[in-house]
């Protein structure tokens, strides 16, 4: 079995769970990290050692989760929920040693007491949204989110002082206003593409793409410097069907935090302006059905036969 291999874009990876519980025998899996995404889109989870898991865990799930510590879950008196593994979001954290080696995988998230899907799990309503469409009549809808970061050399704040002041500071080798003469400052709006030495994260976005590419089975086209100074930084994904683009952004988000740490770094994702005076950055996303592919390939076609007559 050809483990954590990048397949085409619009299939999951054809694991199951009796594969899944064969590779963590197999790799020398010591523990098993169930994550989960709340309703604002931060990625929790639970970390199990290896000999909790078995077939039940994927057919019954987890009875580990407290709904109403989530954020947009649920109240106290209806807490108690379930997490279902999905064995085909499989995946071993390469960061980890190998004397507490560790795998991933991305969970469902369903009431207790056998009351059903919790309908504010935000991967189950990318998975009703496609069922929705699938009853609408399209066959398929292909999802392209362009995702921005900031990589910052150090980020620090001061908000528990009133009385003395409030602030932060960000520093980074990039930017405008970085007056140590360490390094080659991007000035604003002038981030779009720089070669090195001015562009100083390209080793770090291939790190990234790397392990996105290798260990999550997130296809990357390409990545860059984007217009912004001081490390306003894009790595491209290929495009896929939306719960397979919203499980492949949070790993995005997973592993670019996390390489960003293991370089005493700080990446910011998806939030409002970080730096006065220069561009803000998002989650852009460029959608197309299969009906409006087949449709936009018949018109290509019917203008090409207007050519030639």
């Amino acid at each position: 079995m050809v483990l954590n291999k990048a397949q085409s874009p619009f299939e999951k990876p054809s694991l199951k769970a009796e594969d899944v519980l064969q590779l963590l025998q197999d790799q020398g899996i010591r523990f098993v990290d169930l994550q989960f995404t709340d309703l604002p889109g931060r990625l929790h989870h639970t970390t199990l050692p290896v000999g909790q898991l078995d077939e039940d865990t994927f057919n019954e799930g987890v009875p580990k989760l407290d709904g109403s510590s989530i954020s947009g879950f649920a109240e106290i008196y209806e807490s108690d929920m379930i997490l279902k593994p999905d064995p085909s979001t499989f995946s071993i954290i390469p960061w980890v040693t190998d004397e507490i080696k560790t795998a991933r995988i991305l969970c469902d998230v369903y009431w207790g007491l056998g009351k059903g899907r919790l309908s504010r799990d935000p991967r189950g309503i990318a998975q009703k949204a496609e069922e929705h469409l699938r009853g609408q009549g399209y066959d398929i809808s292909y999802w392209g989110p362009e995702v921005e970061f900031f990589v910052f050399d150090n980020v620090s704040w001061d908000t528990m002082s009133p009385y003395q002041g409030q602030g932060y500071r960000i520093e980074s080798k990039e930017a405008a206003w970085n007056r140590d003469g360490s390094g080659y400052p991007i000035r604003f709006k002038e981030g779009y593409f720089p070669a090195s030495p001015q562009d100083t994260l390209m080793e770090f976005r291939s790190e990234c793409t790397k392990i996105l590419e290798d260990n999550f089975n997130v296809i990357c086209d390409a990545h860059h410097h984007e217009v912004a100074t001081a490390g306003q930084c894009e790595i491209d994904m290929r495009y896929g069907t939306l719960t397979t683009m919203a499980d492949s952004v949070m790993a995005y988000k997973y592993v670019v935090k996390n390489i960003a740490r293991r370089k005493d770094q700080v990446a910011t994702k998806i939030t409002p302006q970080e730096c006065m005076s220069t561009p803000a950055f998002g989650m852009m996303e460029k959608t197309c059905s299969m009906t409006q592919m087949t449709h936009m390939q018949n018109s290509a076609r019917l203008e090409d036969t207007s050519e030639e007559d």
